[in-house]
């Protein structure tokens, strides 16, 4: 398609070959509700620690499974498939009287679009904005591995961090390659309570063809 344009609400408007959008989903609960169980206000269906409803003999699991985010604790429904697998692992568990608790969920999650990749993990500026939580940012765009190294790439990354604690809250990656590697690593320094200068300070495998 020859001149599409992308129109922002911001005014800006720029030339683009492809747009790609996620819209989510709201779930069905009509069965849920039908039988008296509590539908929060993610409109999924709100659960317990070990995903049981108001109900103890009915477990909700995936998307229409209402938990809690893992920095506030305030209702969160994440639709995506690791979540779900968790939470089935959880109901399992429970079922077999070994019971675990479910964790928050950071959201953590990836997509490759053509050439590209896409993360992300906990929150991102407008949520935080949303939340009301002063939160500093650190910003890198560059060379995803050495640049004499033959097929290199670029990776735009975004940390963002408590002002206060130093805390890490979340982060977002955009990348040729490499943008998991960054995601899982930001993802296990938030649920290890690591501070942005624990994350600085981490000794990472490096070598030219990776990093």
């Amino acid at each position: 398609v020859e001149d599409t344009k992308c129109i922002k609400k911001n005014g800006m408007n720029c030339e683009v070959d492809c747009i790609a959008e996620s819209i989510g989903l709201i779930p069905k609960t009509s069965l849920a509700e039908s039988i008296g169980l509590t539908i929060g206000k993610t409109k999924g269906i709100v659960v317990n620690d070990y995903m049981q409803t108001n109900d103890p003999d009915i477990y909700a699991i995936g998307d229409v499974a209402e938990t809690s985010d893992w920095h506030t604790g305030k209702p969160k429904r994440v639709q995506l498939a690791w979540h779900a697998h968790r939470q089935a692992f959880i109901v399992a568990s429970h079922l077999s009287e070994n019971p675990v608790k479910i964790n928050g969920f950071l959201g953590s999650t990836i997509t490759k679009l053509f050439s590209l990749t896409a993360g992300m993990t906990g929150h991102s500026e407008q949520s935080l904005i949303d939340e009301g939580i002063e939160f500093e940012k650190v910003t890198y765009q560059g060379r995803n591995n050495a640049g004499y190294y033959p097929d290199h790439g670029t990776i735009n990354l975004r940390v963002h961090y408590d002002r206060n604690s130093r805390l890490l809250l979340g982060g977002q990656a955009v990348g040729d390659k490499g943008v998991d590697k960054r995601i899982d690593v930001i993802a296990t320094a938030i649920m290890g309570n690591m501070t942005v200068d624990d994350l600085a300070a981490l000794e990472l495998s490096y070598s030219p063809p990776y990093s």
